[in-house]
């Protein structure tokens, strides 16, 4: 996302749907960490909202990621048990990681989300998530993590 900036189209994409967009070392900083659809790292040094959502995923949107096992703990950070992922990334080896759909290519040229919301998408934020939809399930909860948030440094 940083390397070819296409860190405006992440945020635009995650306001149109609503999505929640965690975030992996290397990627820090794509989304910022205040912004409402920011839910933190994914992995051992990542946040209880990310790693939830991570755990009940039953999709997988991965943007220049390397899935490293710091990151994925062996892909057990993913345990919904029909868990796809879509891998976005300049490097096939990368891409091909837990056996996703591959998509080589630069981020910003790759990725050109739609600016329209999916019928589930629209549906969830008219609060009627389909059952059994994952995290959409637990709005609440997530609102009420981000709610407790605290801003991790100050500026004096």
């Amino acid at each position: 996302m940083h390397y070819s900036e296409a860190t405006d189209a992440l945020r635009r994409f995650a306001e149109a749907t609503g999505i929640p967009v965690g975030d992996t070392q290397a990627g820090k900083g794509a989304l910022l960490w205040d912004h409402p659809q920011a839910v933190g790292g994914v992995g051992s040094t990542g946040s209880p909202v990310a790693n939830a959502l991570a755990r009940e995923a039953d999709v997988v949107i991965g943007i220049g990621t390397r899935y490293s096992d710091f990151t994925t703990a062996s892909r057990t950070a993913f345990q919904h048990p029909g868990v796809r992922f879509v891998n976005l990334n300049v490097a096939a080896f990368d891409a091909a990681k837990h056996a996703g759909e591959m998509l080589v290519a630069d981020a910003r040229a790759g990725w050109r989300p739609s600016p329209r919301p999916s019928p589930a998408i629209a549906a969830r934020r008219r609060g009627t998530p389909a059952p059994g939809t994952g995290p959409s399930t637990r709005p609440s909860t997530w609102a009420t993590s981000r709610s407790r948030r605290r801003p991790r440094c100050s500026a004096r």
